[in-house]
């Protein structure tokens, strides 16, 4: 039965929005927007307007799933 409170007032906490009590938690948390916001970075930089970003190359590609249509996959 504790077990069961413990994870609802964890969701309940995580739901709102509010920093975890536990420090990994929100150090996984803090890395995990970090690397969207250095993807998102090189894609915009890079690649704007192609489907997707080639990383190693630095450039932008069109084909794929998607044909050869520049249709901004990754912006939507």
């Amino acid at each position: 039965m504790l077990t069961v409170l413990s994870l609802r007032n964890r969701q309940e906490n995580e739901n709102s929005g509010g920093e975890d009590p536990d420090p990994e938690v929100n150090a996984k948390r803090e890395f995990v927007k970090q690397m969207l916001k250095d993807s998102w970075d090189d894609y915009s930089r890079y690649a704007w307007g192609e489907n997707q970003l080639k990383p190693v190359s630095q450039r932008g590609e069109a084909g794929g799933i998607y044909g050869d249509s520049k249709i901004g996959a990754t912006i939507v």
